[in-house]
């Protein structure tokens, strides 16, 4: 369970302003002319339909349909490559994966977790200060290639109002410096990691080694609300669990957003039970100033929003946006 702290300055600064965050997630160039086939065929979400200029969340999943790791693919137009960003902690598992499951003549896996950097742009003024700072529109779910200086960057947006963040900027350290510079003088706040959970927790998007563990399945973190994955794409590792459980079942646990009032407190354990049985698996929790708190966990299905358990409020996230 990750817990965090934020106070209301922070929380309001969140919710109306625009907040950037450098970082070093794993990141991996695919390059070649099988490239894009390549990463569509692990990736439970459409890489092709979007065409070029393009941003996709998914995840890659072993064969039995269970999140090995999750990223953001970019595909800037006019070339063949591919970025893939993902959590830092999946860097060397997500390295060996890439290497065996592609042929190098036709998609050459490029680690760039050491070389290139990113800053995460948070919060509902982002997209404006990007588009009055560095002089581009950004459209949801498309990515640019920009001039900054002597040198040059990506700018993407995601497509869910879900994600997150609102912007996302790649480049060499000198690039990320120098866009960082620009937003700082068009009034950005520099925010820390923490700040990435809390705009995460806010708007109801489950991460690595939080919501997501080694056995949780896509539609059991709300795949289908956050747009992570396609059911019309073709064949790629684990669709079969995905789409046997999308058109014939239904997942046994649901991502909900769960509420503590003021002087109750989450289980140190991450679990509540009923009846015996652990009815709610929480994954993030923020702490606020008056002694309340806001999460997201799974939940067994069979519990409604609305439902209270051991001080505890279930609520339903909002739907695919």
């Amino acid at each position: 369970m990750l817990t965090i702290a934020i106070s209301n300055t922070r929380l309001s600064q969140l919710q109306s302003s625009a907040i950037v965050v450098a970082g070093r997630p794993a990141q991996f160039a695919v390059t070649g002319p099988g490239a894009v086939q390549c990463v569509q065929g692990i990736t439970t979400n459409d890489i092709v339909k979007p065409g070029p200029s393009s941003l996709v969340y998914g995840a890659l999943l072993t064969p039995k349909g269970m999140i090995i790791a999750d990223c953001w693919v970019l595909r800037p137009a006019g070339v063949t490559d591919l970025i893939l960003v993902a959590d830092g902690s999946v860097e060397s598992q997500l390295a060996d994966l890439l290497r065996r499951q592609f042929p190098p003549r036709v998609a050459k896996v490029t680690n760039r977790t050491a070389v290139d950097q990113c800053l995460w742009v948070v919060g509902p003024q982002a997209r404006d200060l990007i588009s009055n700072r560095l002089g581009h529109p950004v459209e949801p779910g498309r990515v640019s290639t920009w001039p900054i200086g002597d040198e040059t960057v990506q700018v993407a947006a995601p497509g869910s109002d879900r994600a997150p963040f609102s912007i996302l900027i790649l480049g060499s350290a000198g690039g990320c410096l120098a866009a960082a510079a620009e937003l700082a003088a068009g009034d950005a706040e520099l925010g820390t990691e923490d700040d990435l959970v809390a705009a995460r927790v806010l708007g109801g998007f489950p991460a690595l080694g939080a919501e997501i563990d080694a056995r949780t399945m896509p539609a059991e973190v709300d795949y289908g609300g956050i747009g992570g994955v396609s059911h019309s794409k073709g064949c790629y590792v684990g669709q079969e669990t995905v789409a046997r459980l999308h058109f014939r079942g239904h997942p046994n646990w649901l991502l909900r957003r769960v509420r503590w009032s003021p002087g109750t407190n989450p289980p140190p354990s991450g679990e509540l039970l009923e009846a015996g049985k652990v009815v709610v698996r929480i994954g993030s929790v923020l702490q606020l100033e008056d002694g309340s708190s806001l999460g997201l966990a799974k939940v067994r299905r069979e519990i409604e929003p609305g439902t209270t358990i051991n001080g505890v409020t279930i609520e339903s996230l909002p739907a695919e946006s």
